[in-house]
């Protein structure tokens, strides 16, 4: 017996796609699933409002990327408006309408991780669905799969790389049902299946519960900050009335070059400001960074083109930022986390638009100048600090449930590989 086949388990067999189960297949995708017609209707000819047809776009597959189902007794999906296609058309016995388990693949995709990305369609019912612009309809034409395991059949690693393989193109990544058609895929007997997506479905619905928690955690944050941030609520304890100020009174601007030494920082959206090192876009710094400002922990860094979106984050870490963000450092009796959660109010976010100097959006911009010659109305010191403490435990409930799902999103992630290739048997 030659190596390849030498260290086999009992109830095993080499395969194509490597060791797998005695009982399970490796099938082409072209032997199970035939194509479906689709309609490629702009965003334009899309409506939320009641419409005969509910319509699939790929944006929308993208756009959802922990989503690979779509539910139709609680999910909702677009329509397209009457009269786009003709009614003799939608009467007609061959016309496309998506069922259950029928598979839609978004065959385009700007970016590499989003090639293949699909959505499995389940309770229908009285739902007329049809796929639409950039999708693969995709429909079983035996008997071998089950339902709500046909998401599946792309998610084990080795037919997620075979997908990907088969994409075409540079800025836009595309992918044919001739090609996917050969792809070969795992097929486990039925039973199998429908015990894999009962067991996957339990921890996408915890992963579904979590992400409504965060999403309502999230929600109740933002009430907070704007009846806190505006003295619409105050904290018990505290009756001293509100000032308005101007930021030039609260904050200096910390110009500090040449300190080539310090590690490069990047201010990002949601994570604030980490090293460039973490994070996940490339780095397109200079080389020479003579010019690049110093910010130390307590600092406030923001854009300074992009302040009037709300592009500010507080540092909690020295290092260096890019010169086109303006640092700022607060003055005694001012508390700088109060500040950066109130940077983040629409209110103040529209005062900063207001004083950025520049004809059009793109040429706007917020130097120290203007940056101080804005009012805000505040507390005193102590207020500011308590106000800010309520607002961290907020963000500390954000941040833990966040944890809690990222630690599910893993375990599913892993847990599928081991169902997925049969490594973990469930019968």
């Amino acid at each position: 017996m030659d190596n390849k086949h030498s260290n086999i388990p009992q109830g095993y067999k080499y395969s194509s796609l490597g060791i797998i189960p005695k009982e399970w297949e490796v099938r082409n995708l072209g032997d199970i699933f035939f194509l479906l017609g689709s309609f490629s209707f702009s965003r334009d000819q899309m409506t939320i409002e009641q419409q005969k047809l509910n319509y699939i776009h790929y944006g929308d597959i993208h756009l959802n990327k922990e989503k690979d189902c779509v539910d139709l007794k609680k999910d909702k999906l677009p329509f397209i408006f009457d009269g786009l296609i003709k009614k003799e058309r939608l009467v007609d016995s061959t016309f496309p309408y998506l069922k259950n388990g029928d598979i839609i693949l978004a065959d385009a995709s700007e970016d590499y991780e989003g090639i293949g990305k699909s959505w499995e369609i389940i309770e229908t019912n009285n739902h007329k669905v049809i796929s639409g612009l950039h999708t693969m309809p995709l429909r079983c034409n035996t008997n071998e799969i089950a339902l709500g395991f046909g998401r599946y059949l792309f998610k084990n690693t080795k037919s997620a790389i075979a997908l990907k393989q088969v994409a075409q193109g540079t800025k836009v990544y595309s992918i044919s049902y001739n090609h996917i058609s050969k792809l070969e895929v795992l097929v486990p007997p039925l039973p199998e299946q429908q015990k894999i997506a009962e067991i996957l479905s339990v921890w996408d619905r915890s992963i579904e519960m979590h992400s409504r928690l965060i999403e309502s955690l999230q929600t109740r944050k933002c009430a907070l900050m704007q009846r806190l941030l505006t003295g619409k609520k105050r904290i018990s304890g505290f009756n001293t009335p509100w000032q308005t100020v101007k930021l030039k009174d609260l904050f200096t601007e910390r110009v500090e070059t040449n300190v080539v030494d310090l590690p490069l920082l990047s201010i990002t959206a949601d994570l604030g400001i980490i090293y460039q090192t973490d994070s996940d876009k490339k780095d397109n710094s200079n080389d020479d960074k003579s010019k690049y400002k110093r910010i130390c922990e307590g600092d406030i860094g923001y854009n300074t083109m992009r302040m009037w979106q709300g592009r500010s984050a507080l540092s909690y870490i020295e290092g260096i930022v890019s010169p086109a963000y303006t640092i700022v450092t607060p003055q005694k009796g001012t508390n700088v986390l109060f500040f950066a959660y109130l940077f983040q109010t629409s209110k103040v976010i529209n005062e900063f638009w207001r004083h950025s100097q520049g004809l059009v959006s793109d040429t706007l911009n917020c130097k120290f100048k203007d940056f101080g010659t804005v009012k805000v109305f505040v507390p005193v010191f102590a207020e500011q600090t308590a106000i800010a403490e309520r607002l961290t435990t907020a963000d500390r409930e954000i941040n833990l449930a966040k944890q809690k799902l990222s630690y599910l999103r893993t375990q599913k992630y892993g847990l599928m590989q081991q169902l997925l290739t049969g490594k973990k048997r469930v019968l």
